[in-house]
């Protein structure tokens, strides 16, 4: 069952509350409209009432879960998930940039949060993603867009949601092999800059994708390559 809010603060919290609650019949939260939502590093994300699909998935890491797999391979899964929903219910092919990042004509049109519960385990995966936004402000219209800038037309948010959790639920259980070589068919990472800390210091460097485990490749002013597992893009 998914809940759905016409207005919250955050469906991130809304869902790990159902969680601590052990309502376990709610797979999800939605939200036409959230005022506290964030993103990844402390972000907010501030989306016009009903344009877009905010919503939280609730994963139980104690009911068929995964063999062990590589810190973050959780968000390779979703982003995997979303693009197979955007080019179902679209035709559109999104690229994915490391870590959380989903663009369209080399803009945003979605993000990716994941968070943790510890008792019962669960893992928390928010998704925003931009739908029947028409415009955007002047300081975001280079660097964000929507599906209805994308393809002239707006689309059902409702069938947004149901063709990303189907898919989201269904990566779950596909081999990480198989998931990290979808997100590499999409990648957009290469050639970007980005920001990390290498043996306590502030380093900047240039990505060459991602190693089999995920981690970002970041070719260093040293012309070292590093595998990182925490940068920010620049």
């Amino acid at each position: 069952m998914i809940l759905y809010y016409p207005q919250i603060g955050s469906t991130m919290d809304a869902a790990r509350e159902r969680v601590r609650a052990g309502d376990r019949q709610v797979v999800g939260v939605r939200a036409g409209f959230q005022s506290s939502g964030r993103g990844r590093q402390g972000g907010v994300w501030v989306a016009p009432p009903d344009t877009c699909l905010l919503a939280t998935y609730i994963l139980y890491l104690d009911e068929n879960a995964a063999p062990a797999e590589p810190p973050g391979a959780l968000a390779f899964r979703a982003a995997v998930a979303v693009t197979e929903a955007i080019r179902e219910q679209t035709g559109l092919m999104a690229s994915v940039k490391w870590p959380n990042d989903l663009l369209l004509s080399g803009r945003k049109t979605a993000g990716i949060l994941i968070e943790t519960v510890a008792q019962p385990p669960a893992a928390l995966v928010g998704i925003g993603l931009n739908v029947n936004v028409p415009a955007f402000p002047p300081e975001l219209a280079e660097r964000a867009t929507s599906l209805q800038r994308e393809t002239g037309r707006q689309l059902s948010v409702e069938a947004l949601e149901e063709a990303v959790r189907r898919h989201l639920f269904a990566a779950r259980s596909r081999p990480w092999s198989e998931i990290l070589a979808q997100w590499r068919a999409c990648d957009a990472t290469a050639g970007r800059r980005y920001r990390t800390t290498l043996d306590g210091q502030e380093t900047v460097g240039v990505a060459e994708g991602v190693n089999d485990e995920g981690a970002l490749l970041l070719r260093t002013p040293d012309g070292v390559l590093r595998a990182v597992l925490s940068a920010a893009s620049l």
